[in-house]
């Protein structure tokens, strides 16, 4: 802006530059209970417990989800009841009275734990493969109870080729879950 004015014979002039800063944008940080990141895309089942952050501090905090309004806390507990694909919005203030808006869209797919493996090496359900991101501890049992496959951090690579065909059971922990059930070995 520019200003003038006459006094008299004198003129003064001066003038003052004036910044607009509309709303700026943050970060938002998601991970599963166990810690683990969580991308575009996220597989497990329902209910799925998300923690959501953002990376700088603020003074002030509201959490939307799908346009709901879930809370007012820096770290914030999101459920996901229903697969489906999710926007998660931050709203904060800084504390010269700035405001920060922060938005991701997550798909949640519902995990799938087979029953059936067929080792036929035809690329289809040779293996075990739980379609889940989260981390997964996983025990096989045979049907005496004998373990005969157990791993903390399994990677979808049971059964070993020396497994015989026949009913296996399992206990398999993932996103603090336990699930219990049983998968027919076909050879």
């Amino acid at each position: 802006y520019r200003v003038q004015t006459v006094g008299g014979r004198c003129l003064f002039k001066d003038s003052v530059r004036v910044n607009f800063r509309g709303e700026s944008t943050t970060d938002i940080g998601l991970e599963e209970e166990n810690g683990q990141t969580i991308g575009e895309t996220v597989s497990g089942f329902p209910p799925l417990t998300i923690n959501a952050n953002t990376p700088t501090e603020f003074c002030a905090y509201k959490w939307f989800l799908n346009g709901d309004s879930i809370g007012l806390e820096r770290n914030q507990t999101i459920i996901l009841s229903e697969p489906g694909t999710n926007t998660i919005r931050v709203e904060a203030c800084d504390f010269s009275g700035c405001k920060y808006i922060g938005e991701r869209q997550i798909r949640f797919e519902n995990g799938i734990i087979p029953n059936m493996v067929t080792q036929n090496s035809d690329r289809l359900n040779d293996f075990f493969e739980i379609r889940s991101s989260s981390t997964k501890k996983l025990n096989i049992y045979n049907r005496w109870g004998k373990t005969v496959f157990q791993n903390d951090n399994y990677q979808n690579n049971w059964p070993a080729t020396d497994d015989k065909p026949g009913t296996y059971f399992y206990r398999l922990e993932m996103g603090g879950k336990i699930f219990n059930g049983w998968v027919e070995v076909v050879r």
